[in-house]
């Protein structure tokens, strides 16, 4: 009697999931809304200028680190690991990049934007900023005299007064 209840028990969580998985296969590509989760890229980009590889082979790290790239070009963040975000720490005045925010996102997921404000763009990992995996993309020649003069900082202020 065991036996038997233990294979009804898989047989229904087996058809659970594969009725899940089918019901999530035929949507009808509306707008995407709900949990973010329906698809594994916010945006597509047909050749990005420049891609970000985050979190190569499970390391913490973005991949390249540091980029510079001209206005109007587009970055493509590629996730090669689970659990990464890529969070906006600052930007130019004026500029309106969110990153992905604080969800986290698994292999697979890309991330797009095309930059055309010049400047320096700071981002990190959300869950990883303790172990160093921050980003920097510079738009145009150098992107300032690094003072911070031409960027914001996005996350709200206070935090751990910048410690990584």
């Amino acid at each position: 009697m065991t036996d038997r209840t233990t294979r009804r028990r898989l047989l229904t969580l087996g058809g659970t999931a594969l009725a899940t998985a089918v019901a999530g296969c035929t949507g009808d590509g509306g707008d995407g809304g709900g949990d973010g989760g329906a698809s594994p890229t916010d945006q597509t980009a047909e050749e990005p200028d420049q891609e970000i590889i985050v979190g190569p082979g499970g390391s913490l790290k973005f991949d390249p680190a540091e980029v510079t790239v001209s206005p109007g070009d587009t970055v493509q963040w590629t996730w090669d690991s689970d659990f990464h975000t890529v969070t906006v720490d600052s930007q130019p005045e004026g500029e309106n990049w969110s990153g992905t925010g604080e969800e986290t996102h698994d292999t697979g997921y890309t991330h797009v934007h095309t930059f055309s404000t010049a400047g320096t763009y700071e981002y990190y990992c959300q869950p990883h900023r303790g172990q160093g995996m921050v980003g920097t993309v510079t738009v145009g020649s150098g992107g300032g005299d690094g003072s911070g003069s031409d960027s914001t900082p996005t996350d709200g202020g206070g935090g751990d007064g910048g410690a990584y």
